[in-house]
């Protein structure tokens, strides 16, 4: 019996004046890349391949390109070894066939480019792994849940002036890889990292860096990770995965170092503002400054500790991040910022022992009973 299919259709390259707009029809929609004009800007599978695998895997469908749409012989047989990563890390995911008529190495590929954002992690991966780099990349369309043009205009420019001043030009990407990945069946936190990778493949790039989250004793299965990130190369671009030598809590210290990029930090994913101030990662963020006694003219910041009780710690590689804010010492340094951490990760862990008692105990009876009563959310 056939597996259905996952096809990736009418696949084109269109130029505008400023603009070159990699696309194709996914059943769901039009998946797009559109970027500024690059002689290395090619008709090519592997974005879409790198876009869409995961969620081809999570709905157990074959991906299927045309023949207009050729796929690198290297960066197809790695999709071999990523898939056998994810389907261990993910059970829910199946292994798939890749269907590619036509195999051919790329024409071209050339510059050297570091993702960028503005955030710690970008940040610190331009601090750090930019030299001899010809520019960074920034994406527009996998942060915010709704588009906001205006905003990310803005932000755009002040990321640019930044760059500028570091004679890195700032390539803005605007695509809708997030929203057709989880609308095609994918978990973004499963797809990321294939996501990122589509990127300098539509761009034609011959050597791009991921900024990565997670130092290395907190890695964990995730979309974006050292193991898999370099595994979307081709023969034709390679990519790096950056940063694990580092918590974030060390990422921002470090930035004290180049007070240019701390006073553009831009955390926040709400689409409201460049910070909101209030969010979760507005709040994480500015108690990370706090604790180590910088200010960025970007970050509202934290006067008040007592503003983190309203936060919820989600799950553990949420909690790490909040362990590294507790930096030692913090409790005779700020007292007040040190005794809401810490009651904030104390009703983390009390609520996961509840939790874990219940599963044992009721077989999960006792957060069903909370659920009908409309005192606790629907599960996920």
């Amino acid at each position: 019996m056939s597996r259905d299919q996952l096809v990736v259709g009418d696949v084109t390259l269109v130029a505008s004046a400023d603009r070159v707009t990699l696309s194709g029809d996914v059943g769901v929609g039009r998946l797009f890349w559109s970027m500024p004009p690059r002689p290395s800007v090619e008709l090519r599978g592997e974005p879409f391949v790198a876009a869409l695998l995961l969620s081809a895997m999570r709905s157990g469908r074959d991906l299927v390109l045309p023949p207009n749409a050729p796929v690198d012989a290297s960066f197809l047989a790695a999709t071999t070894e990523l898939q056998v990563i994810f389907a261990r890390w993910y059970t829910a995911l199946s292994r798939v066939d890749i269907v590619a008529p036509e195999i051919a190495s790329r024409g071209s590929a050339s510059g050297r480019m570091v993702g960028y954002s503005g955030g710690v992690d970008s940040s610190y991966s331009v601090l750090r792994a930019a030299d001899g780099a010809d520019g960074t990349v920034l994406f527009d369309g996998i942060e915010y849940g709704e588009p906001n043009p205006a905003l990310m205009s803005a932000v755009g420019a002040t990321l640019t002036q930044a760059m500028a001043a570091r004679h890195l030009p700032l390539t803005t990407v605007q695509t809708n890889v997030k929203s057709v990945g989880r609308a095609t069946g994918g978990y973004w936190s499963e797809f990321i990292g294939g996501a990122l990778a589509s990127i300098p493949h539509a761009l034609g790039l011959a050597d791009y860096t991921v900024a990565g989250s997670n130092s290395w004793e907190n890695l964990r299965p995730y979309g974006t990770h050292p193991y898999t990130d370099p595994l979307w190369s081709s023969s034709t671009l390679r990519i790096h995965h950056h940063g694990t030598e580092a918590l974030r809590i060390e990422k921002l210290a470090a930035l004290a170092q180049a007070p240019d990029l701390l006073a553009v930090l831009r955390v926040c994913f709400q689409g409201e503002d460049y910070n909101c101030g209030v969010c979760h990662k507005c709040l994480q963020t500015s108690a990370a400054l706090r604790a180590l006694g910088l200010e960025s003219p970007a970050m509202p910041p934290l006067r008040d500790p007592t503003l983190l009780r309203r936060l919820v710690v989600e799950h553990d590689g949420d909690l790490v991040d909040w362990v590294e804010i507790l930096t030692p010492g913090l409790e005779t340094r700020d007292p007040a910022l040190a005794h809401e951490l810490g009651r904030l990760m104390h009703r983390y862990r009390l609520r996961k022992v509840v939790k874990e008692l219940d599963e044992v105990l009721l077989n999960g009876g006792g957060r069903k009973m909370l659920r009908r009563l409309g005192m606790i959310g629907a599960a996920p």
